[in-house]
């Protein structure tokens, strides 16, 4: 009785110790994920891809079924195909699934397409305006929509009328 009892005590703290790890690595996974939105960067800079992947890394160890929906992103998508139409179509087209990511660890919700979409384009939507403070002629006409919509109280209506 005495052995299963310390037993059940280890396997507890085990347990235990593995869910305050992962909540330690759900905050940091969390601020790389901000720090990538507030300080916008080429994604072929090596702080991008190192950040990028250790999300990535996490994503893959922490949460293998999570799946992407990129549907709220369509009318942008549709627009800027590449580059060459936008400067950052490939940024924030990867970080509009960051902002997927931080949803779900933020809320616990998990393929709750709707307002994970919404969250990303606010997401994609702060980024864009730290990316202006940088060069004032990055804007671009959809996102700058998408700024009005949202100081309307319409945009997260639109965005789900996409998903």
């Amino acid at each position: 009785m005495k052995k299963s009892f310390i037993l059940i005590l280890l396997i507890s703290a085990i347990g235990f110790n593995s869910i305050a790890q992962s909540n330690s690595s759900s905050k940091k996974v969390l601020k790389t994920i901000y720090w990538l939105r507030d300080n916008p960067v080429k994604m072929t800079k090596p702080k991008f891809s190192k950040k990028y992947s250790e999300v990535l890394g996490w994503l893959m160890s922490n949460r293998p079924d999570f799946q992407f929906n990129t549907s709220g992103l369509k009318e942008f998508m549709d627009k800027y195909e590449s580059n060459s139409d936008y400067e950052y179509t490939q940024e924030i087209t990867l970080l509009y699934t960051l902002g997927q990511v931080a949803y779900e660890i933020e809320t616990n919700k998990k393929k709750d397409h709707e307002n994970a979409g919404y969250y990303s384009i606010k997401y994609i939507l702060e980024y864009y305006q730290n990316l202006l403070k940088l060069d004032e002629n990055l804007k671009n006409e959809l996102l700058e929509n998408y700024l009005i919509l949202e100081k309307e109280n319409k945009l997260e209506e639109h965005i789900k009328e996409l998903i």
